[in-house]
């Protein structure tokens, strides 16, 4: 059986003589951190995102009919500005900007053939509606 390894004398007590040396001890590695500014950072610039969010919204809400060509208006506008910022690296959703774009011209597209349709039904109703020629406009007094 080996011999236990030597203790060492308490802290302040001289080892006996021929004692070997404490083993070093191993250097501690730290992170190494950059020192702070004494004038402070740049702050971050967080991304601005919310052309690009309220092109595809007001797209979306202009081709279901809530609001009708201003929403699909809205949603072209909001999208070339949106995408306008995403190149200049203002914003980072270009590709929501886009579909906002998109979704917002085929919106208007589809909103103004309703219109040209909705405008041709009633100008062949009142084409084919029997009058003679003559309207008969009543009387606001009712005589």
């Amino acid at each position: 059986m080996a011999p236990p390894p030597p203790v060492w004398p308490p802290a302040g007590a001289v080892p006996p003589p021929g004692t070997p040396p404490p083993p070093p001890v191993p250097a501690a590695t730290y992170p190494t951190y950059a020192s702070p500014s004494p004038y402070g950072g740049q702050p971050v610039r967080q991304p601005q995102n919310g052309l690009g969010v309220a092109a595809l919204v007001l797209s979306i809400l202009g081709i279901a009919g809530c609001i009708p060509f201003i929403g699909g208006i809205l949603g072209i506008v909001f999208g070339i500005l949106g995408m306008k910022n995403a190149d200049r690296s203002i914003a980072t959703n270009k590709g929501m900007a886009k579909a906002g774009l998109i979704i917002g011209i085929v919106g208007l597209g589809l909103w103004v053939l309703v219109g040209i349709v909705w405008l041709a039904v009633v100008v062949v109703l009142l084409a084919n509606e029997p009058h003679n020629g003559t309207y008969a406009i009543p009387s606001p007094t009712g005589f």
